[in-house]
Formats: structure tokens, sequence, C-alpha cells
């Protein structure tokens, strides 16, 4: 799980009205979600023009990439992959160049759904252009993070901008 329902599984709560349901998978799992959800309309986003609305046929998707799968009774869902080295690393960003080890950085959440780690969520909400819903979702996690989770994220961050939004609350 990822995105804003992510956060909410971390606190066991909902925080704020979601427009859809984010899943993270990784790019190996990509030609099973046919068989996952049948029936579903599926569209894939893998270049500048996200506004289409063609089916997804199962080509391979250029990275990053996602696919929106809508289906008249769910919620719609955001399908994102992401990339994993053969030693299973989730590469998160190529520049700057980091990656966290899988088994750390997915972990069963306060509702028991598997969820990327508080910092690994924060750090992909922070990591572009900052929205409304992005900064609300740190906010509500912010006093939950550790030291060590701080850490991690305001470095993370910082390789970003140095003078990233968040990181001066991240170092109080």
């Amino acid at each position: 799980m990822s995105g804003g329902w992510a956060v909410d599984c971390w606190l066991g709560r909902q925080t704020r009205e979601h427009a859809d349901v984010d899943i993270g998978l990784f790019r190996d799992s990509e030609s099973a979600i046919f068989e996952f959800l049948p029936g579903w309309h599926l569209v894939g986003h893998d270049t500048p023009d996200a506004t289409h609305d063609e089916p997804w046929d199962g080509r391979p998707l250029d990275f990053p990439a996602h696919i929106h799968a809508r289906h008249p009774d769910w919620p719609e869902l955001d399908l994102n992959f992401n990339e994993r080295s053969s030693g299973d690393q989730w590469i998160l960003s190529r520049d700057p160049d980091l990656s966290v080890g899988v088994a750390e950085s997915i972990r069963p959440s306060a509702w028991g759904v598997p969820t990327a780690t508080p910092e690994v969520l924060l750090w992909l909400k922070g990591k572009s252009e900052i929205r409304p819903r992005d900064e609300v979702d740190f906010q509500a996690l912010l006093p939950h993070l550790d030291e060590i989770q701080r850490g991690w994220l305001a470095g993370t961050l910082s390789l970003l901008d140095r003078r990233h939004p968040w990181l001066s609350r991240l170092r109080a």
C-alpha cells in the first residue's frame, strides 16, 4: 500500500478523504494485473500525456509508470510500478541514486496491510512538487516518526533540495 490510505494504515484511522487507493507493485508483477483484475478498465500511464483513456493492452510500460484501474463496483485503484534490483533492493530513485531493502521498507501497518514504511512513504510524497494532500499526510505522520526515520527522511530529501520545505520540521 502506498499513497494517502497508507498514511491511514499506519495511523489506524482515516485522516482525510481519498480519491483512489494507491497500491505499490514491482515491475515484475506488471503482467499479472490481468489475472488479478479481470473485467477492470485498465489505463496505462507512462507518457507525458497522462490524460489518455485508452485501455492498457499489456504492453511493457516505460518507467516510471502507473495504471489506473476502474471497476463500477470498486473504488479506483492507482497501481504504481516500482523497480527493484536483483539483490532485493527497492530502487526509489535513480537521480539521486537511492535504494532501500524491500524487507526493511515494506511492513505490516496498524491495520495489518503490507505498507511502505512511514519514512519511505513520505519520501515518495516529498520527492516532487508537494501537493496540499502530501502536506496533510506529512503533518499526520511526523509526530509518529522516530529519530532514525526522521534522520533518514531528512538525509534523503536533502539530496533533492537542501531547502526542502520539510527539512526544518524533520530536524526540530
